[in-house]
């Protein structure tokens, strides 16, 4: 069973500038540790056990840093982050990982257009430092285009890839 970790009241309800962070792993003792790790550092913080669930939270919340694992059942991470760069482009894509196939890798960065690659078990300090850079390039990214942050695109938007800004990330 998925499960989703929602805090937050409702899209409406935050700040135009709110750091939303989107957190996707099919452990839920992962997750859990991620939220404890990162509780202090002011994000809104979202968390789904698989992908679908993941970009059910992104066409609600404009998450602006989506971290995914790359090993989860029915969809890999780099499928995720490939729908999610589709459905969201300026989202800064990290993708955490236990396993470092090579292919895995490249297809992360080619396909998906992933900022950062972290290995499980991670380092707490580098996580959370990754994680505040990839806020910081997300603002970067979209300081001249709020416009791109909301809404979500609809699905007649999803079914052309080339919807959005031509400088997409």
């Amino acid at each position: 069973m998925e499960h989703t970790d929602i805090l937050l009241d409702s899209p409406q309800t935050l700040a135009p500038d709110a750091r939303i962070l989107l957190l996707v792993d099919d452990e839920q003792n992962i997750l859990t540790a991620l939220k404890r790790l990162l509780r202090g550092d002011g994000y809104h913080i979202l968390t789904a056990t698989g992908a679908d669930e993941g970009l059910a939270l992104l066409s609600r919340y404009a998450a602006g840093v989506v971290m995914s694992d790359q090993r989860m059942p029915q969809k890999c991470g780099v499928e995720f982050l490939t729908e999610v760069k589709m459905m969201r482009p300026h989202a800064v894509r990290i993708m955490l990982s236990g396993y470092t196939e090579l292919k895995s890798v490249v297809d992360a960065v080619n396909r998906a257009g992933i900022h950062k690659f972290l290995m499980k078990p991670w380092d707490d300090e580098q996580v959370r430092a990754t994680i505040l850079e990839a806020f910081q390039y997300h603002e970067r990214l979209t300081a001249d285009c709020p416009d791109q942050l909301h809404p979500a695109p609809s699905s007649a938007q999803m079914a052309f890839p080339f919807y959005g800004s031509a400088h997409a990330a």
